[in-house]
């Protein structure tokens, strides 16, 4: 009896070691199956789940402590498990140890995470009590609620940044032209360094924004379809040079337009500002842009039908080719303030 036992914690120690890396038998059975109602995850069972993002076919899963879980497609390492063997069940993305995910953001093939550094021992009530001392005066105040921004900034200056991983052969990871893919998560460099604070992130179906605390943008991947922006018709510098949006460059706006939140569509752009208007760029397939039928220009354009005197825009979202947008409207026809000024 106790020879049988021991061969039975054996085979057991070696099933959880190939579940650490992703490899097990009901993993490799990698059949679609569709799901026509919702489904309790049982892979995700004991964690305080905070975000979600899907991609193509693969999803995240961000926990309350600041850990990154993949499950899904992973022909291009986009679940971050160091190989290509696609996951039924979700597996830890546990390149990410040490540091506190505060974001996560899925694209076609790729990711990015947003981080606030190392992890502490309660890692989500500290980012929390930072951000409410830093709220006041901060754009960082601006969370993103449909996108999974939880904790707190994650830019270089706060001893975070930003990690990319995932399908980069259209540049996507912002890696450089060099770079078509990583397996694992890595720091993006230009992004993660002291004197820049990154405070959303969003993925499109290959292309990336970033926003900093100081409402600057940040871009980078395809830019065949204007996903750029650009004061032009066309992208004079993909034209130039075709791997000019391999690394993140920043996005050109008009003068005080400060924004503050992100989302991408699959080839498309929308960006909220602090006083609540929303800006467009990139292709307007389906009329996406929000500017009318047959608009065509790359250059970020405030979307007139969404902001005014007595309208705010205070969340933003956009599928593959819609978007939506939560607008706080006054109910008084009149506004005072205005008749003060």
């Amino acid at each position: 009896g106790g020879g049988g036992g021991g061969g039975e914690g054996r085979a057991k120690d070696e099933q959880h070691a190939a579940a650490d890396v992703g490899i097990t038998s009901f993993n490799l059975d990698a059949r679609r199956r569709p799901v026509p109602e919702p489904k309790l995850c049982a892979s995700l069972f004991g964690l305080k789940i905070v975000a979600l993002s899907a991609g193509y076919g693969h999803n995240l899963a961000l926990s309350a402590d600041g850990r990154v879980f993949s499950c899904g497609y992973n022909d291009r390492g986009q679940l971050g498990l160091g190989h290509r063997i696609n996951c039924t069940e979700f597996q830890y993305v546990s390149a990410l140890e040490g540091v506190f995910v505060c974001q996560i953001a899925c694209g076609q093939a790729h990711n990015l995470a947003r981080t606030t550094g190392t992890r502490p021992s309660h890692p989500f009530e500290a980012a929390a009590a930072r951000d409410k001392t830093e709220a006041a005066g901060s754009l960082a105040g601006a969370t993103k609620s449909a996108g999974a921004s939880f904790g707190g900034g994650g830019g270089g200056g706060g001893g975070g940044g930003v990690y990319v991983w995932g399908n980069g052969s259209l540049g996507q990871l912002g890696l450089g032209r060099r770079v078509t893919g990583r397996r694992v998560p890595v720091l993006l460099p230009s992004l993660s360094h002291d004197g820049l604070r990154i405070i959303d992130i969003a993925a499109g179906n290959n292309h990336s924004v970033a926003v900093s605390d100081q409402g600057e943008v940040w871009t980078w991947g395809h830019g065949e379809y204007g996903q750029h922006g650009g004061q032009t018709s066309v992208s004079t510098s993909d034209l130039v040079d075709a791997f000019h949006y391999y690394q993140p460059r920043p996005l050109v706006m008009d003068p005080g337009v400060k924004i503050i939140n992100v989302e991408c569509g699959s080839c498309f752009s929308l960006g909220r500002t602090e006083s609540g208007d929303v800006y467009s760029w990139g292709w307007n397939g389906h009329g996406v842009l929000g500017h009318g039928k047959g608009y065509f220009s790359h250059a970020p354009t405030r979307i007139a039908a969404l902001g005014s005197i007595d309208r705010k825009v205070v969340s933003i979202a956009a599928g593959a080719n819609m978007c939506a947008a939560v607008v706080e409207s006054s109910q008084c026809p009149i506004q005072y303030r205005y008749l003060l000024d």
